[in-house]
């Protein structure tokens, strides 16, 4: 069982590297600058969402759990 959960772990991580770094070629070699726009605002609002919902369950952890 430890095996296969280590397995599962490597892959996991073999393509989470795999898909950053061709994420990162077709970003600065592929795109036109226009298209970078796109994605530089795409990146904006997964980040807006993120501190949003990091907020969102502080709020809930300090009402209900402490």
């Amino acid at each position: 069982m430890s095996y296969k959960i280590k397995s599962y772990t490597e892959n996991a991580i073999r393509y989470l590297l795999l898909f950053t770094i061709s994420g990162i070629i077709i970003y600065f070699f592929i795109l036109e600058n226009q298209e970078k726009e796109i994605v530089n605002h795409w990146f904006g609002t997964i980040q807006n969402t993120a501190v949003y919902g990091v907020a969102l369950l502080r709020d809930l952890f300090n009402k209900y759990l402490w």
